[in-house]
């Protein structure tokens, strides 16, 4: 009973409102309302103590629903402030409000909304950027291998397309090659039009032109590689014996016949070298000798140690009650 006469049950955390940087005033509201939820209940206690009947049963049921009730109380009320910041709406949009000079301003301000609305209300179709064509128009790969590139189908089924000024050539309307290239394809014949063999190596020469000038590489850079890696001679270079011969043994010849002989020897064979058997000794933080444990005995010692040395570096012998003089 003497004990609880002297609590004052203060939460623990309270002393930490001391220290300047933790305190806050919600931290100080929330000390207060914890102190005294935990008053309260020393309260009820000692009033149940007071009034406690041995043996009564249904007096002790009574007392301990007192107290669940008590704690239960103090843990919602915590809640409760732990959302005291919390506001709940209805999540209705309130509808905008605006102040205005006059009726001049109400005029301006709906013919604004209005255009506003008008302008939301148009459907504007997706832009869509044109598709990126493999081969240039008008070139030999793309009549080749992408006749119809840039082409667009049609809502009726009908495919369209635009012929540009690159694709036409002077051959293009030459009704004679024309006419034989209609009667080939209107008997079904595989064979060659007019020229035979001179016509498709004609053909393989423009491919391979219009490659090369599409390409970002440039022949001479090939070769130059091709120079560089695989060829015997360099450029301007003349085959020399001991040339020759140095090139052949330079790689034997970077190490020792000591340093060759040791790496005929397996790496486990220097294991007992490389790593010692016995524990690594102690050593000392002492720069002038390691194995004294220290240069000093205390930390004036070490300040006096110090100016020591740095009057004999300067040669100036000073002392208290001592004039200075050098010292050589």
């Amino acid at each position: 009973m003497w004990n609880a006469t002297k609590s004052n049950h203060v939460p623990h955390w309270g002393q930490k409102l001391f220290t300047p940087a933790f305190f806050r005033e919600e931290k100080m509201e929330t000390f207060q309302r914890q102190w005294d939820a935990r008053l309260g209940l020393e309260v009820i206690k000692i009033r149940q103590a007071m009034t406690n009947r041995v043996g009564d049963i249904n007096q002790r049921k009574k007392q301990k629903e007192e107290i669940e009730q008590y704690i239960q109380k103090v843990y919602q009320n915590e809640n409760e402030a732990s959302l005291s910041d919390v506001y709940v709406t209805d999540h209705t949009p309130k509808k905008a409000r605006f102040t205005t000079t006059g009726s001049k301003d109400d005029e301006q301000f709906f013919k604004y909304k209005q255009a506003l609305d008008d302008y939301n209300s148009q459907a504007i179709s997706p832009v869509i950027l044109p598709k990126k064509e493999r081969y240039e128009r008008g070139s030999v790969l793309q009549k080749i291998f992408e006749p119809l590139a840039g082409s667009e189908k049609l809502d009726n089924g009908a495919i369209f397309y635009r012929v540009l000024d690159s694709e036409l050539s002077k051959d293009t309307f030459d009704e004679e090659r024309l006419r034989a290239e209609y009667e080939r394809l209107k008997e079904g014949s595989a064979a060659p039009i007019e020229g035979g063999e001179d016509a498709n190596d004609e053909i393989r020469l423009t491919l391979l032109t219009e490659m090369e000038q599409q390409s970002p590489f440039k022949v001479e850079e090939f070769e130059t590689v091709l120079d560089k890696e695989f060829s015997v001679f360099k450029k301007g270079e003349k085959y020399d014996f001991v040339k020759d011969l140095r090139d052949a043994y330079s790689n034997g010849l970077e190490k020792s016949s000591n340093e060759k002989i040791f790496d005929t020897i397996p790496e486990h064979a220097f294991w007992d070298i490389k790593t010692p058997a016995r524990a690594d000794p102690q050593r000392f933080m002492n720069p002038y000798n390691s194995f004294r444990k220290y240069h000093t005995t205390s930390f004036f010692d070490a300040r006096e140690y110090e100016e020591y040395m740095d009057r004999r570096t300067l040669k100036n012998n000073l002392r208290d009650g001592v004039s200075t003089y050098r010292r050589y």
